[in-house]
């Protein structure tokens, strides 16, 4: 994978799963890696703490896609962090 410096990645469903394998190869990258979960708060704190542990950078996002404001809440959010970063 080419490296991913100064770039931010969105992974849906990432705290389990195929999602959480490509949290990780995102960061192992260099992306800072958001991580988008629905109910899975421990695993993607787990996922979260994993990624920091190498020394890279992770945030962890909860919207429930299943709901019709789900989406919009999850952009919100990633433009938050996303111009925090900035």
């Amino acid at each position: 994978m080419a490296t991913l410096q100064s770039k931010t990645a969105l992974v849906t469903g990432a705290s389990r799963g195929i999602g959480r394998a490509t949290a990780f190869a995102l960061s192992d990258a260099g992306a800072h890696v958001l991580v988008h979960y629905g109910h899975s708060a421990q695993e993607a704190e787990s996922l979260i703490a994993g990624i920091h542990s190498k020394g890279r950078r992770a945030d962890a996002i909860k919207a429930d896609l299943g709901t019709p404001d789900g989406a919009t809440l999850l952009a919100k959010e990633v433009r938050s962090i996303v111009a925090a970063s900035d």
